[in-house]
Parts: C-alpha cells; structure tokens; sequence
C-alpha cells in the first residue's frame, strides 16, 4: 500500500477502510504516517475485538475447516453471513448480494480471506479467548500508535459482530482529532446500508480544509453508483432520525443532525429536503476518493 501511494500520488493521501480494509488502513498510518492524511475507519477494530461477537476469528484461523465449510456452503454460506451482518431496515438488493456471492465462489479469493486471518490471529489465540483483545500502549501487540491529521470512526450501531463498544475503543485509541459518527439503523455494511449517511458524512470529513491544489497523478476513473444505492433512502430516513455521535477528544458533538461543534459542516447531508439522487452519490462518491485511497 506505501508503495502505492508513493507511486501515485505527490505527498500524503487520505485513506479510508472498510473491515478488513479498515485494519490495514490503521496499519498503514502507524507504520507510514507520513503518507496518510486524513483517515477514516468503518466498522473495523484496532487494538481491542470481543470475541464472544466475533467468533469467526478463531475458527476462520483453524486448518482445513473453514475451506470444508466454505466449500460444502458454497453460495449459501456467504449469503448467511451477509444477512446476519445487513441492520438496515432498507432489503439487500440482490445485485449486490450476488456480486458478493460470486466473490466467495472462487476459491482462490476464500484462501486469500482466511490467510488474513491466520497470519493475524493464530500466534495470539491462546490470549485472546474468550474475552477481550487488548493491545495496551503504543506499539504493543505489534501495533504501532496510529498517527494522522484527523480520524473519523464510522459505525453501524447494529453491527452483531463488532458492536458499539469497539467502535468507542477504537477512537479512544486513536485519541484527540477524531470524530465518531454512528448510524443507529445499519449494521455491519453501513456504507451500503446507509449511503444517503454515509457516503455525505464521509466526503464531507475529507473535503474539510482540503487542498484544492493537491490532486493525484493519474485521474481515478468516476465509479458506478454505489452498491446499495437503492436503500438511499432508509439511510437518508436515518439521517432525519439522527445521528447518534460519540466523540474523541477536542471534538464536538453531533445529534439529532444538528452539530453543536463548528467543526462539523452545518449540513452535511447535500439536501436539507430530499433524499439524494443517483447523479448525487455518484459524485459523493467521487469526491471521496480523490486524493484519496478507498480500501474495501
């Protein structure tokens, strides 16, 4: 990923990790600070994970098992998952359950998955059940201290594997400069579960005090709407219902979508009125990812 980022782009990027991509995205900012701008976590643990909730981390570290259970639940297995993990009261639309489906199909792709979790998991397992990964100080477990101009943690509050409460560790973690935004109705998948949330609260934090000189070398292609586009409404009925905030330090708090910090653009949804049309996510979705690396 360093790599990357040196060879496309002049100076320090802003990052933004979904999960697994969340992970690496912290990873990236402790080991190369210098590289990493803004940083944006959804849904992703960093130094603290109960794993009563995510039990699959053990048993996805075990031998021969969890290809065997993949293989036998070939596209059920993965479609189970997807549902227990999708809050939203907005349906998963089948286009993007199938493009998820096809993904765990090949199992090329299902060995890659579980080799994170192997090469992260198995030297720590006989600590970690059955309670709580606790990383301690700076650079301990491994982790170094995660250095960045600003975070924003995003979270589905429903999320039935990483709850609330490792959201709240992870911005206890990264410390001052961090806002947390939760989003009461999504779960696991809140960008796609929630993307009229979301995607605005997301281009907002990193379109705040940006550069306007500052652009990649080589222009990103604008993106298809995003997954879930469909459900734009529940995520904008959330939106009216509010966003619930918790926040680092030095940061201010977010409620009922009325900030009481002037930090926080005034509105940041892009109508204060109607929810956003397709054309409108679109280029919500391109405004994050300039500048910027999106990690899945």
């Amino acid at each position: 990923m360093a790599a990357l980022v040196r060879h496309e782009v002049d100076g320090p990027v802003d990052v933004v990790g979904h999960d697994w991509g969340g992970t690496l995205a912290l990873a990236l900012a402790g080991a190369r600070p210098d590289l990493v701008r803004r940083l944006v976590i959804v849904n992703a643990p960093y130094r603290h994970l109960n794993l009563l909730r995510a039990f699959h981390v053990p048993l996805f570290a075990l031998p021969l098992l969890p290809e065997a259970a993949f293989a036998l639940g070939r596209r059920s297995l993965p479609a189970a998952m997807l549902r227990a993990g999708w809050k939203s009261p907005a349906p998963l639309e089948p286009a993007v359950l199938r493009h998820y489906v096809e993904a765990y199909a090949d199992p090329a792709r299902v060995r890659a998955m579980l080799a994170y979790y192997r090469a992260n998991s198995r030297r720590q397992l006989w600590s970690l059940w059955p309670g709580t990964v606790r990383g301690g100080g700076a650079g301990s477990g491994g982790l170094p201290q995660v250095r960045a101009e600003r975070h924003l943690v995003l979270w589905g509050a429903r999320d039935p594997v990483l709850p609330l409460s490792v959201g709240e560790s992870v911005v206890r973690d990264l410390g001052a400069g961090t806002t947390f935004v939760t989003v009461p109705g999504a779960g696991h998948f809140v960008v796609e579960e929630a993307p009229g949330v979301a995607v605005p609260a997301i281009a907002g934090f990193l379109r705040e005090g940006a550069d306007p000189r500052s652009r990649p070398r080589r222009p990103a292609p604008a993106p298809a709407t995003p997954p879930g586009g469909g459900g734009a409404g529940a995520g904008y009925a959330a939106w009216r219902r509010g966003i619930g905030t918790l926040t680092g330090s030095g940061v201010g708090r977010v409620s009922a979508g009325r900030p009481e910090s002037s930090r926080w653009p005034t509105n940041p949804h892009p109508s204060a009125t109607a929810p956003p049309t397709a054309s409108s996510r679109k280029w919500l979705a391109v405004a994050t990812i300039t500048n910027s690396v999106i990690i899945g």
